[in-house]
């Protein structure tokens, strides 16, 4: 049966119960079907029809469904299982993914000179990339390129390969046009074999306010934190993660290897091979003796850095210390970001395996220890 609604802004609005001439009239031509909420649909169909004698007669809703075009939409009420089965059928095939899309944003860094404008029309000569990359510019220095392919079966591989291409354009177009760029983000979209695909170029992530005591517990204590904190708020605004982890390997290194935290020091487990006055006399003598003065200083250097143990055995132990931690599990953590980090400065090794375990770890010995500061200057 068919029922026609009001119009409303040029839209014809039809409703239908358990038709299945139309159903497969609708599902024949393609015409779009769209997931709807039953209850949205059986309450216009309330409203449009309260009077409808079988709707009386409390007959067992199986479902609902929807079709339309830009003029009309049709409604669908199904008591007949079998009729809804069809049209979830219809909206299964129309939803299977015929198309990938990966947007990949690169943002425009600067070049020699400083902070750039960017044309896209001169991005790439000529337009002469091949038919299945596009670049655009998303907003001002933030250019967006676009990968498609019909090929829909392995998603990680198109998305792995067209990534590995995107990081060899832009480095290739670094070098020719003497600017700096860098990958932000990537975002895949699936699209339909009919209706509407999307993707999100940015996650709105909702921050929790902060109170304006939560700030002045740690200005409070700030000629202990300066350092701590400016490194921390320079490793977070880091990107690529291989030079996050070398900006936290080389903080964690400062505090609980070099000392430069004065106050944490007698906290420390290791001692240094000499005391404070013991230091004073060996640098008198050394510098009343004959010994050239070039030398000297590198005498002074390398005694006065000893410690009684090795450099991640000493930062194990005085985490461990400071942190009250099991000291097993912090050495083998601290071995394994050494490891990494050793690999990640000393070689070109573009893989990324291990960093975030190990960046992990270091930030968040970071966060306890300042904590321990807070805490300790409050009481």
């Amino acid at each position: 049966m068919r029922f026609e609604g009001a119009s409303k802004d040029g839209i014809i609005y039809n409703f239908y119960f358990d038709d299945k001439a139309k159903l497969q009239e609708l599902i024949s031509s393609d015409t779009w079907a769209e997931s709807y909420p039953d209850i949205a649909i059986i309450e216009m169909f309330k409203v449009n029809f309260p009077d409808f004698e079988l709707w009386k007669q409390n007959n067992k809703i199986q479902g609902t469904g929807l079709f339309q075009t830009e003029s009309v939409k049709s409604y669908f009420i199904f008591t007949d299982i079998g009729l809804k089965s069809l049209y979830n059928q219809h909206l299964s095939s129309q939803s299977k993914v015929t198309e990938l899309r990966l947007h990949i944003f690169v943002k425009v860094i600067a070049n020699s000179k400083g902070s750039i404008f960017i044309d896209i029309q001169k991005f790439i000569k000529d337009n002469s990339l091949p038919k299945n990359i596009k670049v655009g510019l998303f907003e001002d220095n933030l250019i967006e390129i676009v990968y498609t392919t019909n090929e829909t079966e392995d998603i990680d591989i198109f998305v792995s390969h067209n990534l590995e291409h995107a990081k060899q354009l832009i480095n290739c177009y670094s070098y020719l046009q003497k600017i700096g760029l860098r990958i932000i983000s990537d975002k895949l979209e699936k699209v339909p074999r009919k209706g509407v695909s999307y993707y999100f170029h940015n996650v709105v992530k909702m921050y929790h306010g902060v109170k304006y005591n939560e700030i002045e517990k740690l200005l409070n204590c700030y000629e202990y934190l300066d350092l701590i904190l400016d490194q921390y708020n320079r490793s977070l605004c880091e990107i690529n993660p291989r030079s996050k982890l070398l900006m936290l390997w080389s903080l964690i290194e400062d505090i609980f290897f070099k000392g430069r935290i004065e106050f944490l020091n007698q906290k420390f487990a290791y001692q240094p091979l000499l005391n404070k006055s013991e230091k004073k006399e060996l640098k008198q003598l050394l510098n009343a003796s004959t010994i050239k003065k070039d030398k000297i200083i590198k005498i002074k250097q390398r005694v006065f850095e000893i410690k009684e143990k090795d450099r991640n055995t000493t930062i194990a132990e005085n985490i461990a210390t400071i942190l009250s931690e099991n000291l097993e599990d912090i050495s083998d953590k601290i071995k394994r970001a050494s490891r990494v980090r050793g690999k990640q400065a000393h070689s070109t090794d573009k893989s990324t395996e291990s960093i975030s375990e190990s960046i992990m770890f270091l930030q968040n010995t970071i966060e306890k220890l300042i904590s321990i500061i807070i805490k300790d200057y409050s009481e």
